[in-house]
C-alpha cells in the first residue's frame, strides 16, 4: 500500500467515476495511467475550500510523527472541479469497537492517535475514519483540523458535532468503555507524546504554513505551538480522570 502522492500528481492523466463513501462532500475514484487509485474530494463552494487546506496541513502535520502511514493530501484542480487528491485504500473496512478491544495492537495504535488529533484539534475522528486493511490501520478525513482549536477540552465527553447528528469521536467510546484498563499512560503513548513534542516548532509552522485559519494567523500559530509544548501535561491529565472515574 503506497501512503504518499507521486511527485508528479499534479501533472498525470486521471479518468475518474462518482464513489458513494459517504460524509459531506461529493467523491471521485481516480486512476491514473500507472493503474494507480486515487481518492478525490470535491469542494464545490469557496467556504468549503477551508476544509480542503485544513487536511492537507492535518496530513503534513500527522507526516512529521507518523510518516509512513500518513496519507499525503493534495489540493488539485480537475475537470473543472477543485478538490483534494489522496491515495485510496482499495478493500479496507471500518473497525467497530469489539475489534480495538480484541486486538492490543489496534487499541495501541487508536490511542497513540489521539494525541495527533488533539494537536490538531479533529473532533471528527469517528469509527468510519478509521480503517484496517491486511491488519495495517489507517487514519483518514481529517478535514475538519483545526476547526475548534480556539475553544475544545479534552475530555471523554467533548462532542462538538453531536448537534449536526455526526458520529461521536472514537476515543470518547474507547474512553468510556469498561473494558478500557484505567492505568498510567503506556509506554506506547509516552513515545508518541514524546515524539509529537520533539518536533521542531518551526517545522510544526511550516506545515500549517497555508492554511489560513479560522482565527487571526498569530493566535492560530501560538494555539497551535502551545498545545504540542502541553502535550504531556494533558494526557496525564486526562488519564488520571479516566483512573479516578474507573
Amino acid at each position: 500500500m503506497y501512503v504518499t502522492l507521486p511527485h508528479d500528481y499534479y501533472a498525470r492523466r486521471y479518468t475518474g467515476h462518482p464513489v458513494f463513501l459517504g460524509g459531506r462532500y461529493p467523491k471521485l475514484l481516480l486512476r491514473d495511467e500507472e493503474n494507480r487509485l486515487y481518492l478525490y474530494k470535491v469542494y464545490r463552494y469557496p467556504v468549503e475550500e477551508l476544509a480542503a487546506e485544513a487536511e492537507v496541513a492535518a496530513a503534513r502535520v500527522r507526516a512529521l510523527a507518523e510518516p509512513a502511514t500518513t496519507l499525503r493530501v493534495a489540493i488539485l484542480p480537475w475537470n473543472g472541479m477543485r478538490g483534494t487528491i489522496q491515495p485510496f485504500i482499495d478493500r479496507a473496512r471500518p473497525v467497530d469497537l469489539d475489534a480495538f478491544f480484541a486486538r492490543r495492537d489496534l487499541l495501541r495504535a487508536i490511542l497513540c492517535e489521539h494525541p495527533v488529533d488533539w494537536l490538531i484539534a479533529n473532533h471528527d475522528a469517528h469509527k468510519g475514519h478509521f480503517l484496517l486493511r491486511h491488519g495495517e490501520l489507517f487514519c483518514v478525513d481529517k478535514g475538519q483540523a483545526f476547526k475548534y482549536i480556539v475553544r475544545d477540552r479534552l475530555d471523554p465527553f467533548y462532542h462538538p458535532n453531536r448537534p449536526r447528528g455526526q458520529a461521536e469521536p472514537i476515543y470518547n467510546l474507547l474512553y468510556r468503555d469498561a473494558r478500557l484498563e484505567r492505568g498510567p499512560i503506556s509506554h506506547a503513548l509516552s513515545a508518541r507524546i514524546n515524539q509529537i513534542q520533539a518536533m521542531p516548532d518551526e517545522d510544526l509552522l511550516h506545515a500549517v504554513e497555508k492554511f489560513p485559519g479560522a482565527v487571526a494567523r498569530t493566535e492560530f500559530l501560538r494555539l497551535l505551538v502551545e498545545r504540542k509544548s502541553t502535550l504531556a501535561a494533558s494526557f496525564n491529565i486526562l488519564y488520571g480522570r479516566l483512573r479516578r472515574s474507573g
